[in-house]
């Protein structure tokens, strides 16, 4: 269950509390210096194995360095100018030899800046979307330049099947004990699942089990017992739907799908599409005669996953353990995530279709702020500083001094846009050693990007005092953050906090621990090209790798991808197709809908995933 408990007891400073005594307490957080930064950097450097990466990053030092030392000379040179001119009482130099300097000086400079331009021209120019993956495959169809297509009936087919599903009100409830969920509705889903899907239910090389009552998990078993599993993912239950009345559709679990083919309703993009289209899939094979792949699959569908998947996916993962045999892990993890969207990124074509694979997933805390050493007493006799003031000078300072953003891993992701990026951005991305106090400046600028680069702080609880004329005994809030990986766990959050409020009137406790950051997925892997070349062949964009902001059921299967030198194999994607970012407010909002053809095209990519997973995982045995 979640956990729940109190940090430690805090090492508090002294009464007086400003930022400037902050800073001098032992363990300030604060963002590190140039002089870390670049020790950091050159850790980097030793450490890298890939010769590449060696040449890129040591050209990166040698770039800025050369932007440097244009700077400084241009520095001088204005210096030098302004004395030969000041020290003549404002006229020029009688000698003509006393202007020879200036002159090398100039046209030093003027080859420094030809060189440095020359740079940042090469590196936008060189800026491609390539693979990682190191696959050829990748970028094209490996085996059909025919782009799949769905015809009409099977497509009505998979949408009625989702309207139905989705009639099934598996509505999951952040609550304790009884009433979390509703038992007869998810068990009308297992028996509709059932009946929409007579092969894969009678195949003798499929296993279905029911875990924990209300879970499912499929098992295709594979030809070659060497071969490494791998798991696709989903979940059944869905949000509630609080403000059905301002759903365009009468009933949001009414199933409908409109004249236009669109089938509206809650769980259309969250998560019931994954689960149908998964399931149709593998059904299409089995009717097609492909009776086994060389490696199994499994299908894990868990029940709770939107109140934190511990009675689903934590028990699924029990059984999946157990039915690894020989094999320490799964070669591959793939739960729902980020979307294909167009209009994504501001200056790139609109119409691109931008794919997002999360290859990482912040971690989640909430922290209870305590203030209560003032007592309550009538408001006609106030003290100097009320619970309520101090509490508020606490929440202000968090807000006003966010988490050090950590850059490197976003820009690195925009870069896989290559070429797509017009001229004046891959100026910029390809040359992020120039201009990444502009890039930073613009990254943390919007909500949306700043939530991909730093641990976000979010007061979502306040209270205190229950009567206009009372001052309150004691006030209270709720401090919530998303942790990025770099920030490590909760213990480094609550440190940062501290050292940020710097008054121990505040007493902090850790309140709950949901998931702590996961590790990062490596994307020169055949996993990473297996996910590219799926989302290539259907949806023909860019494939930029992310990282999750909200949490997923991989939190419990972590451990099931990680391999023998320690790096998980696990990724978070949703293969819907969004024509704008504003159409992403429906999931879990409302008007939650989506149309025939994109549905289908969920299908033709798990259809794709499986026709390919056994040839680009071959060495995983």
């Amino acid at each position: 269950e979640q956990e729940e408990g109190k940090g430690g007891a805090m090492e508090v400073p002294s009464p007086h509390s400003c930022w400037v005594c902050a800073s001098r307490e032992a363990g300030f957080v604060r963002e590190p210096g140039l002089g870390s930064k670049a020790r950091e950097a050159g850790k980097d450097v030793v450490n890298v194995e890939n010769l590449s990466g060696l040449i890129r990053r040591v050209s990166r030092i040698v770039q800025a360095t050369g932007a440097s030392m244009c700077v400084l000379a241009v520095l001088v040179l204005g210096l030098s100018f302004a004395d030969a001119r000041l020290g003549n009482g404002g006229q020029p130099s009688a000698s003509e030899g006393d202007a020879a300097p200036l002159v090398w000086i100039g046209a030093g400079l003027g080859a420094g800046f030809v060189v440095l331009l020359a740079v940042v021209v090469f590196n936008a120019a060189t800026l491609t979307a390539e693979s990682p993956g190191g696959n050829e495959a990748v970028g094209h169809l490996a085996k059909s330049e025919e782009t799949p297509t769905v015809d009409s009936t099977k497509a009505a087919e998979i949408a009625a099947a989702l309207a139905d599903a989705i009639r099934c009100k598996t509505i999951s409830h952040d609550v304790v004990g009884e009433g979390k969920y509703d038992t007869a509705e998810l068990l009308k889903l297992h028996e509709l699942l059932r009946e929409r899907f007579p092969l894969v239910h009678s195949s003798t090389f499929v296993t279905r089990t029911v875990v924990n009552d209300l879970s499912l998990l499929y098992e295709w078993q594979g030809s070659d017992p060497n071969a490494q599993p791998v798991m696709l993912c989903a979940h059944l239950d869905v949000v509630p739907t609080p403000h059905a009345d301002e759903w365009a559709v009468d009933d949001p679990f009414g199933g409908l799908v409109d004249d236009e083919g669109i089938v509206w309703g809650r769980g259309a993009i969250d998560n019931k599409h994954n689960v149908l289209t998964q399931l149709f899939a593998l059904e299409s094979l089995l009717e097609e005669g492909v009776t086994q792949l060389e490696r199994t699959v499994f299908f894990a569908f868990g029940h709770d996953e939107e109140i934190g998947g511990y009675e689903g996916a934590q028990e699924i993962s029990k059984v999946v353990q157990e039915r690894l045999g020989h094999h320490s892990s799964l070669a591959l993890v793939l739960d729902e995530g980020p979307f294909v969207v167009k209009g994504a990124i501001p200056g790139v074509d609109p119409e691109l279709p931008i794919a997002f694979v999360a290859n990482v997933e912040k971690g989640n805390c909430s922290i209870k702020l305590t203030v209560d050493s003032q007592d309550s007493g009538h408001s006609s006799m106030p003290h100097p500083e009320s619970n309520i003031g101090i509490l508020a000078k606490a929440l202000h300072r968090l807000e006003t001094r966010p988490f050090p953003p950590h850059l490197d891993q976003y820009l690195e992701s925009v870069r896989h846009l290559g070429s797509h990026l017009p001229l004046h951005l891959r100026l910029v991305f390809g040359n992020a050693w120039l201009f990444k106090p502009l890039l930073r400046h613009l990254i943390l600028s919007k909500p949306t990007t700043a939530a991909g680069v730093r641990t976000t702080t979010a007061i979502t609880v306040a209270k205190a005092g229950n009567k206009i004329n009372v001052m309150p005994g004691s006030a209270m809030a709720f401090v919530n953050h998303r942790i990025h990986p770099e920030d490590i766990d909760e213990e480094h959050v609550m440190a940062y906090d501290r050292k940020v409020i710097n008054d121990r009137r505040v007493k902090m406790d850790l309140h709950r621990i949901l998931i702590r950051p996961s590790p990062v997925t490596p994307i020169d892997t055949p996993q990473f090209a297996l996910l590219e070349r799926a989302i290539k062949s259907v949806f023909h964009g860019p494939v930029v790798p992310t990282i999750m902001v909200g949490n997923t059921d991989t939190r419990h299967y972590l451990e099931l991808a990680k391999d023998q030198d320690g790096q998980t194999h696990v990724f978070r994607f949703s293969p819907v197709l969004f024509d704008k970012l504003s159409d992403t407010k429906m999931f879990h909002g409302i008007d939650e809908r989506i149309s025939t053809e994109k549905l289908s095209k969920c299908f033709l990519f798990y259809r794709s995933f499986l026709c390919n997973v056994d040839d680009f995982l071959e060495n995983s045995r």
